[in-house]
């Protein structure tokens, strides 16, 4: 048989295979299952699903009766309907279904005839089972004439199109067109150009395995253009079976990287909490079992340390373990820790140490740190099994150092004006003040806290340090202590901090809070109590953590002022002047006498009489803009009149100049 041979190491290729760092546990599939059992499982997908998911993980739904009933007919005008009904069925143990002679024929034709994809994909399989159950006879020519309908759907790189009728092929297609081929090579001996068709296929795995990654990191990725109403674990879980399916039923070795499959391992097992349908949960299910049976493509390996916390002090060995993803032993390996360096550092504190088996059968290996400063670790581990089937894997896993630490403090009064203490009690982490503290008027207190690791004796810094003064009311004052060389202090001077405790002068019981994500456990240390006397404030010092809760000031608005304006005599006498012109040129008219005898005939006269009328308009919108018309309306109007004045106006001149002349 032709063989397509791809080896690819990851430490050949110098790729970092990220393993997965969490197995698909038994609890895990106990969750899975009992999801499954309590979902509602009432249509033939839902229970196929179902009983798929329980068959792999070795488990019998129950209700079966039930179940049985939804998948007792055969929707004998739907292929994928017939087939979910059948094969469910069949991993339930239902009584055997009786297909009618109509839907076997159906079955054949499509056989026979299909050139969808969409079809072909139920009907193949569908064609098998019913054969194995010697309901019809399989017809080698038949099945290799779907090889050749099914080639001519191939586009370029091995990726396939639904129908013929298609314009671009589709990775979804290409997954179905796998899962069809693969049923047809586990029975029936292909041709060398069957073969080689087959072989053509898998070209697409590359691509194929690109696109299932991109999906698992971009739920909106390319697989998700192609059905939306698909989740991004529904399509990559189905593109790791249709691999698996692929591999195994052509017997090829599949272009394949060890880190691609690991990636697409740690993905699936990141969502081992995330289905929330019967299809995503089952699809996890049969993509971690693919991953875990998949004997030719690369075999994805778990490296978990443990503990992944350790007190700084602790010699105990640390422990890694090499499983698959279902915490199944994979045989001997060398483990190797190839470097191990504080977050944020460069320095290596350990190099190309080799992690030892327990025993011969054992999957835990362990290794000993050297002690180091608390923090983060992170460890470059090397995994080789001797298994050949097994790749190799790279991989890096975080381990937390913790420390328990040694505290003191000074607590000193000192006068602002004075250069020495008037008061200075030193502690222990536990102790408390021999009397209480008594704190005035130009006086300043002053805390020194020493915090060491005990491990190391050295200074070790905590992330969150705080002094806290509780008055018995409740009311709780914060203050941060401050990094000064290798201690963390504050100094509370009485005269300028009186506004954060509201000028109350009271005991306050001080507290030290000492906090770090490295340390065993967080510090509350009860100090003792301090007597703290305030200055009454000052007038301009009201800026109290009360204050803004205060009513504030009204507030009056005031106007601006309206412009002085001339008295209504000044006005009216203003107005009547005005006028005076149009009241003369009245009187004046009256008296000459007003008439048309200088209006020449025809259409010269006609256009006087208009041009007279479109002044007395002009003159009419003028008196209206004053009494009701806006400037915008009075506009529109004199858009109108202006240039039909003008060019009757125009007219009418020449008309009665021509008439004078003459």
């Amino acid at each position: 048989m032709l063989r397509h041979l791809v080896t690819v190491s990851c430490l050949v290729s110098f790729v970092v295979c990220t393993a997965p760092s969490t197995i698909f546990s038994e609890e895990d599939a106990n969750k899975v299952a009992n999801f499954l059992q309590s979902s509602t499982l009432e249509d033939p997908k839902s229970v196929y699903e179902a009983a798929k998911a329980f068959s792999l993980l070795g488990r019998t739904l129950s209700k079966k009766d039930k179940l049985c009933s939804v998948v007792q007919t055969l929707d004998e005008n739907d292929f994928r309907k017939a087939f979910y009904s059948y094969t469910a069925s069949s991993l339930l143990s239902c009584d055997e279904l009786k297909p009618s002679g109509t839907f076997l024929e159906k079955v054949t034709d499509a056989i026979d005839e299909s050139e969808d994809l969409r079809v072909l994909a139920f009907a193949v399989p569908l064609y098998v089972q019913l054969a194995e159950a010697k309901l019809l006879k399989i017809k080698k020519e038949a099945l290799q004439s779907v090889i050749s309908r099914v080639s001519d759907l191939q586009g370029q790189k091995g990726t396939f199109k639904f129908t013929p009728n298609d314009d671009e092929t589709s990775l979804v297609a290409s997954a179905f067109a796998w899962r069809l081929l693969s049923v047809i090579a586990k029975k029936v001996k292909l041709d060398d150009d069957d073969l080689l068709t087959l072989i053509s296929a898998s070209e697409a795995v590359p691509p194929m395995l690109k696109a299932a990654e991109s999906n698992a990191a971009d739920p909106f990725g390319p697989l998700a253009i192609v059905d939306k109403s698909a989740s991004s674990l529904l399509l990559t879980s189905y593109i790791v079976v249709a691999i698996k399916e692929l591999s195994e039923g052509l017997a090829l070795d599949l272009d394949v990287l060890p880190a691609q499959v690991n990636r697409l391992a740690a993905y699936l097992l990141s969502q081992k909490q995330s289905y929330q349908t019967v299809a995503e949960a089952s699809s996890l299910v049969q993509a971690v079992f693919a991953l875990s049976s998949a004997s030719i493509i690369a075999t994805p390996l778990t490296v978990t340390l443990q503990p992944a916390t350790v007190p700084q002090a602790n010699a105990s060995p640390l422990t890694i373990t090499v499983t698959n993803i279902f915490g199944k032993g994979v045989g001997p390996s060398k483990v190797l820790i190839v470097r191990a360096v504080q977050v944020g550092s460069s320095a290596a504190i350990l190099s190309n140490q080799v992690a030892n088996a327990r025993d011969e059968n054992s999957n835990d290996y362990t290794f000993s740190l050297p002690k180091t400063e608390p923090g983060l670790l992170a460890l470059d581990i090397s995994v080789t099994p001797t298994d050949n089937k097994l790749s190799p894997v790279s991989t890096t896993r975080t381990l937390k150092v913790t420390t328990a630490a040694s505290i003191s403090a000074t607590v000193s009064v000192r006068n602002n004006d004075a250069s020495s203490d008037i008061l200075q009690d030193k502690l222990k982490e536990g102790d408390k003040l021999k009397e209480v503290v008594s704190v005035s008027a130009r006086q300043t207190l002053s805390i020194a806290l020493d915090v060491l690791s005990s491990s190391t004796n050295k200074a070790f810094k905590p992330h969150q340090t705080f002094a806290l003064f509780e008055k018995d009311d409740g009311t709780q004052v914060f203050f941060a202590l401050k990094s000064h060389h290798k201690q963390l202090i504050f100094h509370l001077n009485v005269d300028e901090l009186g506004a954060d405790f509201d000028y109350k002068s009271a005991k306050y019981r001080l507290s030290l809070i000492i906090a770090d994500a490295n340390l065993l456990n967080p510090i509350l240390w009860d100090v003792g109590i301090v007597d703290l006397t305030f200055p009454a404030p000052k007038a301009v010092a009201t800026t109290s953590a009360h204050s803004s809760y205060e009513p504030l000031p009204i507030i009056e608005h005031v106007f601006r002022q309206p412009e002085r304006r001339p008295s209504l005599s000044v006005s009216s006498t203003f107005t009547a002047l005005i006028g005076v012109p149009a009241a003369l040129l009245l009187i004046l008219l009256l008296r000459i006498g007003f008439n048309f005898s200088g209006v020449p005939g025809g259409a010269g006269g006609l256009s006087s009489l208009i041009f007279v009328g479109l002044l007395g308009s002009l003159a009419a919108l003028s008196g209206a803009y004053w009494v009701f018309l806006s400037v915008f309306q009075t506009i529109n109007f004199l858009a109108i009149l202006v240039p039909v004045t003008a060019v009757v106006g125009s007219h009418a001149l020449t008309a009665i100049q021509n008439a004078r002349l003459r």
